[in-house]
C-alpha cells in the first residue's frame, strides 16, 4: 500500500496522470487501501484550484474518474465496497495495534528518533511555510494528522515529509557552495551506504519471516493430531495457521476480523485474550462453539490454570510458542 501512494504522488508531480488508472487495477486486487489513491489525487486537485489551474484540476479529475472505473475491474466489482465498509470505524479496530493512535504506539528509547523528526519537521513548516510545492506540504501535513490518529499512516508521513524537510533544510546551506565537493561527499555517502547494505540485510534477516508467534511444527502437530478439531486459536496465529496448513484446519478467528467473521462471534473472542482469566466467558465461548481444542500462547499461565486445574483438560502438546490443550 505505501508503494501505491508514492507512486500515485509521484506520476501526479510528473503529470504521468494516465497511468493512474492502470495502478489502481493492481491496487484494487491486492489491497483495501485503495481508497487513499483518491486522496491524494483529491490533494493534488485541490491545491490545482487555489492555484486557479483550471486545466490542471480538470486533469485530475479526469485521473480521478478513471480510477473510480477502474476499480470495477476486480473479482468483486463495487462489493469491493463491502469489504471496506466492514472495517473502517469497526469496533475491531480497537484490538489491533496499528489502528490505535500514535500515542498508543509510543514507546521509549524507541519512539524518540521519530517524535524528534516530527518536532523538526514542524518547527522548519511554521519558520519556512512556503519554500516547497503546496501538494508536498498538504500531503505530510495530511499523513502526519492521520498518524497520530491512527498509527498505520505515520510511515506516510515520514515519506512524504522528506520533500519539504529538504527543501527547507536547503535554505541553511551557504549560498556559494562548491558543486564538486558536494558531489564527492554525496559519492562517498553513496559508496559507505551500498556497502552497509549486505550487513544492515544480515542483521535483518530474521525479522524478514513470519512473526515468531507459531512454529510451523506447531502447525504441524496440530494437523497431524488434530486434523477435524473444533478449535478456538489466538488472534495473532489464525493468518499463520492458515499459512502453515494451507487451509486444512478450520480458525476460530484471524486478522481479516468483519470481512470473514460476524460481529457476534468477534465479540465473543474478544472477552477472551486478557492475561486474567473471565472464567464465565471462557466457559460460555467452549459451549457455545463445541470447542474441543484449545490452541493458545504457551506463556498464558492464567489459562492453564483454568484450562486443566479447574476444567479438567490436557496440555497435550506445548510448543515453541504455542500450546494445545484438549477437552476430556
Amino acid at each position: 500500500m505505501l508503494f501505491c501512494v508514492i507512486f500515485y504522488g509521484e506520476c501526479l508531480k510528473r503529470t504521468r496522470w494516465f497511468l493512474l488508472p492502470v495502478i489502481m487495477i493492481l491496487w484494487v486486487n491486492l489491497h483495501g487501501g485503495f481508497l487513499l489513491g483518491f486522496l491524494v489525487v483529491g490533494v493534488f486537485c485541490g491545491a490545482a484550484l487555489l492555484r486557479r489551474d483550471w486545466v490542471g484540476s480538470k486533469i485530475y479529475g479526469l485521473a480521478g474518474a478513471g480510477c473510480f472505473i477502474a476499480i470495477f475491474i476486480s473479482p468483486l466489482g463495487w462489493h469491493i465496497y463491502d469489504g471496506v465498509a466492514a472495517t473502517l470505524g469497526h469496533f475491531v479496530q480497537a484490538h489491533i495495534t496499528e489502528w490505535l493512535s500514535y500515542f498508543q504506539n509510543i514507546s521509549v528509547p524507541g519512539s524518540i528518533p521519530g517524535i524528534i523528526y516530527i518536532l523538526i519537521f514542524i518547527v522548519f513548516e511554521l519558520r519556512y511555510a512556503g519554500s516547497c510545492p503546496m501538494e508536498s506540504r498538504l500531503l505530510a501535513w495530511l499523513f502526519l494528522l492521520l498518524g497520530l490518529y491512527q498509527f498505520r499512516y505515520m510511515s506516510f508521513f515520514f515519506i512524504f515529509s522528506t520533500v519539504p524537510l529538504a527543501l527547507q533544510l536547503a535554505r541553511l546551506l551557504p549560498k556559494q557552495l562548491n558543486v564538486l565537493e558536494v558531489q564527492r561527499s554525496l559519492l562517498a555517502a553513496g559508496i559507505i551506504g551500498a556497502c552497509t547494505l549486505p550487513l544492515t540485510f544480515v542483521q535483518i534477516q530474521p525479522a524478514l519471516g513470519l512473526p515468531e508467534m507459531i512454529s510451523e511444527q506447531d502447525a504441524r502437530y496440530l494437523q497431524t493430531h488434530f486434523p477435524h478439531a473444533r478449535l478456538l486459536n489466538h488472534w495473532n496465529v489464525g493468518g499463520i495457521l492458515i499459512f502453515f496448513t494451507r487451509g486444512a484446519i478450520p480458525v476460530f478467528v484471524d486478522g481479516r476480523a468483519a470481512t470473514a467473521y460476524p460481529d457476534a462471534l468477534l465479540h465473543d473472542y474478544f472477552k477472551l485474550p486478557e492475561l486474567e482469566i473471565n472464567e464465565t466467558a471462557w466457559d460460555t465461548v467452549l459451549e457455545k462453539y463445541q470447542i474441543d481444542t484449545v490452541l493458545w500462547v504457551k506463556a498464558h499461565e492464567e489459562l492453564r490454570r483454568f484450562l486443566v486445574g479447574k476444567r479438567g483438560w490436557k496440555e497435550e502438546y506445548a510448543g515453541l510458542y504455542e500450546s494445545i490443550y484438549v477437552k476430556p
